[in-house]
């Protein structure tokens, strides 16, 4: 009787389990993308706070190796990369990101402005990665030509 019990209570705990995980990391999401602030750190660099809302309905993860570049005509036009950051377990939260911007040695500072202006956006697509580490197992996530426009039309939603 009592195997039998014991038996019951563990299949009980199983399936309180199994529909309790029903979440996945497909699930996480970012809510919100504001530019805080920006700063020359060079004639050729700037630093920019960045606040993301994230959306996390599980575990803490860490977002590492965040990089991209923003082109023109497939020509780089400015190198970005920003400090790691953790993401707190099931929770929606807004956090401060420092990213760096710096033009490519080819480019001048009087070069890339034009190709910066409004009108010129539609030209420009953004190659981008960062990973997510979960207990020291990551996954790389890699976009490539995506739109700038359609990042900041999105951003400002």
């Amino acid at each position: 009787m009592r195997a039998k019990l014991h038996i019951f209570i563990a299949a009980a705990l199983l399936a309180v389990l199994a529909t309790s995980c029903k979440e996945t990391y497909h699930d996480i999401s970012i809510t919100s993308f504001e530019l805080a602030s920006v700063s020359p750190s060079g004639l050729k660099s700037a630093d920019a706070f960045v606040r993301i809302g994230v959306h996390n309905p599980i575990g803490r993860f860490k977002v590492k190796d965040i990089n991209g570049t923003v082109k023109r005509d497939s020509i780089p036009v400015l190198l970005i990369s920003a400090e790691d950051f953790v993401v707190e377990p099931h929770s929606d939260e807004v956090y401060p990101v420092l990213f760096t911007g710096n033009i490519p040695d080819e480019l001048s500072i009087l070069q890339l402005l034009p190709m910066l202006s409004g009108h010129l956006l539609e030209d420009l697509t953004v190659d981008f990665s960062a990973k997510g580490v979960v207990c020291g197992i990551g996954k790389k996530l890699q976009y490539k030509d995506v739109p700038l426009k359609k990042l900041i039309d999105r951003a400002k939603k």
